[in-house]
């Protein structure tokens, strides 16, 4: 969490610009360091892609097992809690034939975020695979979400 915040500050000190005035995009893990510095540098806009909901569902969802998730991992990782707390236009991807973390995790973050606010599923991408599986779309999405152009955002 300590880099997320860090590397916000160093962006914002070498361009000049605030946090406002920067996008943040995070994959996976990275999406959680997105959301969580959202929380205290609110973006331009908020990206995140193949991003668990917590670490608890994320251990439910890969062991099928009821364990405590600090078995797993040392921080909650409460991202639902994170995207609660962001008032910034968020755009929430997640590759649709996602076997690592499920897509029900994106869409767990998107039924708690705040509006303006998209849910992309990308069909036919698994994990990490999404600019791969539909390069052009994916393309499209990043820029109207930056720019804030999307049509009906």
């Amino acid at each position: 969490m300590a880099d997320g915040l860090g590397a916000v500050d160093y962006v914002s000190s070498v361009t000049g610009e605030a946090p406002s005035q920067i996008a943040y995009h995070g994959l996976s893990l990275g999406g959680s360091v997105a959301v969580h510095t959202a929380v205290d540098r609110p973006p331009r806009v908020l990206i995140t892609e193949d991003m668990f909901a917590s670490a608890k569902k994320l251990a439910d969802d890969g062991t099928g097992l009821d364990m405590p998730a600090g078995w797993f991992l040392e921080s909650e990782w409460d991202n639902v809690g994170a995207a609660k707390q962001v008032f910034r236009p968020y755009l929430v991807m997640h590759a649709a034939a996602d076997t690592y973390v499920q897509p029900s995790n994106g869409e767990l973050v998107h039924s708690f975020a705040n509006p303006p606010t998209k849910l992309w599923l990308v069909p036919g991408a698994d994990h990490n695979e999404s600019p791969d599986v539909a390069p052009d779309d994916y393309r499209a999405e990043i820029e109207c979400w930056v720019e804030q152009t999307c049509p009906g955002e």
